[in-house]
């Protein structure tokens, strides 16, 4: 009952496999990335194709933590630098660009994972579903040892409702932005080979105070994370299969398209 009542301590004993594991990424090593050109602004770029780039858009796959086998490339330095980059140029109205991250690693995750705590410890027992907070935590520690273990990065995704003070626009717009962000970054990551998901989180940890004072956000401002994109190494990258309906079915053309007799 301690352990469960007691966060920092109950945090601190399941991930001890990540201090074990690898080496702590608060002093990383960079330069290791495996062909992956410097960053320059005014680096000549040659632009893929329509079929190159639709070949990318289609490869995309959410991958998640059960399939993070360290199989696959290394996640690296400058692999993060190239996802946060491509999130940097996501459409933005008014170029207000409200997104913010926060990369989270080694030692990192153990205070996103006592921040998560944190915020459920201080909700209702309606806002947790029912649970109290013994039963949720207990549930908890368990998803740790089961479902984040595997994940090297986290990297937040936090809008700032008003990132521009002379521009304050809806926020379902801001939102969209933060949600393109995400799209690049998957795009890129889909690019490195890398494996990676879009995890909208614990509801009640995600937007509690506790979380808001991590990453840096204003709650009283209305800032919002609105999730982790998680990153990790597998060798299930592209081999997962998916599909899409039709587009036609989708779609409807004003004046419709004449088809040949």
């Amino acid at each position: 009952m301690w352990l469960l009542c007691n966060s920092a301590a109950s945090v601190a004993l399941v991930l001890a496999w990540w201090r074990l594991r690898r080496q702590d990424a608060s002093s990383p090593t960079i330069g290791s990335a495996r062909g992956v050109p410097e960053l320059a602004n005014n680096e000549p770029t040659t632009l893929p194709n329509a079929r190159q780039t639709l070949a990318l858009l289609k490869a995309r796959r959410s991958i998640f933590p059960k399939d993070y086998n360290h199989l696959g490339r290394t996640i690296t330095d400058e692999d993060i630098k190239f996802i946060l980059e491509a999130a940097n140029w996501a459409p933005t109205h008014k170029r207000t660009e409200p997104w913010r991250f926060v990369v989270i690693r080694g030692a990192g995750i153990e205070s996103l994972l006592t921040a998560t705590i944190e915020g459920n410890r201080v909700a209702t027992i309606e806002e947790r579903g029912g649970e109290t907070f013994e039963e949720w935590h207990a549930g908890f520690l368990e998803s740790i040892e089961k479902k984040w273990r595997p994940c090297d990065v986290f990297i937040s995704l936090g809008m700032l409702r008003q990132a521009n003070p002379d521009k304050r626009l809806p926020e379902w717009e801001e939102v969209a932005a933060v949600a393109c962000a995400a799209q690049n970054m998957h795009l890129m990551a889909t690019a490195l080979g890398l494996a990676g998901y879009w995890s909208s989180w614990n509801e009640v940890g995600r937007d509690s105070g506790a979380m808001a004072s991590f990453l840096g956000l204003s709650k009283q401002d209305g800032d919002r994370c609105l999730g982790f994109f998680v990153l990790g190494s597998s060798d299930k990258v592209g081999k997962v299969r998916s599909g899409r309906g039709s587009i036609e079915e989708k779609t409807r053309w004003l004046p419709k398209i004449q088809t040949k007799a």
